[in-house]
């Protein structure tokens, strides 16, 4: 039982203040080697990790999502707090988080949902958010007693969510998710009034492919912020099991467990001197970036901070007892393995929205032209490398959709021959 296990300390201290090279030429997905390094052993995370990887063979990086959505959801009902620059000030952090894993189909996305959608739902099974209800419906429930403000919309296809919010009786719906993330959602009566709930707190968890993300990725959903508040995770499959099962007695246990964090009226507190190393890594990782990327992917990596501290109470909560401690103090390896999942975020959201470079897309796309006429027959990975940039990108400026690193990139003369970007036609050999 991770409750009774005495807790070890993690060997190698995280280093907050070094300054990493994340955009390099490596796999675009976190691998399970990875994922196992940002969990703290002899906890509810590793109990978890070890029944999931036994029962599918979804990729371990998309069930740290999953579970991290799960007790995020649970911990919906405490309160995080974490110390500021003068002792005894406080700054509360809204316990949410609105999570999409990235695969193509095939990757298990859903296999990965399944068993934190069944642990959830046995633990707080009013947290669930009915799939066809409005967000007037929605409001509605969440400001019941039992509901406390604290719901989440799962998904197995997260475009299911953007696709109701383009409709006419969605229009609203964005607005809507934004007000809670920020801690009170209301709605307008047939009166014109407005019905708040406080201290609302709504969870996002859905899967989607890469194409399908980014065909629905719109200039409004930038602007007014709910794509910036996402958390992505990509992943491939590294384990086939012939028949992937489930195990209700340790489903059982899982829920239990969740369902203790529910209780109590208790505290998670991120101590000054935690808090700081943060602000360390957030200087020399991100705001170094400040004039390197475009505004909008900036506004995306600045809310990786919050995310850190968020995710930091979640493996404090996995390495406690959930039923004794009424203050939970978040400690330096409690943050150096939510460190170790931020970084692989943001690898991921590099590799998918861009690279790191100070050229704007113009002069890439140049860039890119020039060397595929100077030197025909390069893979995409090879042109990624003399460009220097991710062979994603490369993928995504020509408008080819795909995630083959070694195809070769031609540019075709003849319209209709390839598919059409700013700068020509292209097709892969």
């Amino acid at each position: 039982m991770a409750t009774s296990k005495k807790r070890k300390q993690k060997n190698k201290k995280y280093n907050y203040g070094r300054a990493n090279e994340f955009y390099s030429h490596q796999p675009g997905y976190v691998t399970e080697d990875q994922v196992r390094e940002m969990i703290p052993p002899d906890s509810f995370m590793d109990d978890y990790f070890d029944y999931v990887s036994s029962v599918t063979d979804a990729p371990l990086w998309y069930h740290y999502g999953c579970l991290m959505s799960a007790m995020i959801t649970a911990a919906g009902f405490r309160e995080l707090r974490v110390e500021g620059v003068n002792p005894g000030t406080y700054d509360h952090v809204n316990i949410q988080a609105w999570q999409v894993l990235i695969g193509n189909s095939g990757e298990r996305k859903s296999a990965a949902i399944g068993p934190a959608r069944r642990v959830l739902q046995e633990a707080c099974p009013n947290a669930l958010l009915s799939r066809d209800g409005t967000q007037e419906a929605w409001h509605d429930r969440l400001g019941t007693e039992k509901m406390g403000g604290v719901g989440i919309l799962l998904r197995d296809e997260f475009s299911s969510i953007l696709d109701q919010a383009s409709r006419s009786y969605g229009s609203n719906l964005i607005s809507w998710l934004l007000e809670s993330h920020s801690g009170v959602a209301s709605r307008e009566t047939k009166s014109g009034g407005l019905v708040p709930i406080p201290r609302v707190r709504i969870n996002m968890l859905g899967g989607i492919p890469p194409v399908t993300f980014r065909d629905k990725i719109t200039a409004h959903l930038w602007a007014t912020g709910f794509l910036p508040r996402m958390i992505l995770y990509f992943a491939g499959r590294e384990r086939y099991l012939e028949r992937p099962s489930k195990e209700d007695k340790k489903e059982a246990y899982f829920s239990k467990y969740l369902k203790a964090i529910t209780q109590g009226n208790k505290q998670i507190i991120i101590s000054q001197e935690v808090a700081k190393k943060l602000s360390d890594w957030r200087y020399a990782n991100i705001d170094s970036l400040t004039n390197k990327v475009h505004p909008n992917l900036m506004s995306l990596l600045v809310r990786l901070e919050e995310k850190a501290q968020i995710f930091a109470a979640m493996i404090a909560l996995s390495c406690s007892s959930t039923t004794k401690n009424r203050v939970i103090h978040v400690s330096e390896d409690d943050m150096g393995y939510a460190m170790e999942a931020i970084e692989a975020i943001l690898g991921s959201i590099l590799k998918l929205f861009g690279s790191v470079s100070s050229n704007d897309e113009a002069v890439q796309e140049n860039q890119i032209l020039d060397t595929i006429e100077a030197c025909p027959g390069l893979t995409a990975r090879e042109l990624g490398i003399k460009c220097d940039l991710s062979y994603s990108y490369v993928y995504r400026l020509l408008k080819l959709f795909t995630e083959e690193p070694n195809a070769v990139i031609e540019k075709k003369p003849v319209k209709n021959m390839g598919c059409r970007s700013k700068i020509g036609y292209f097709t892969l050999k």
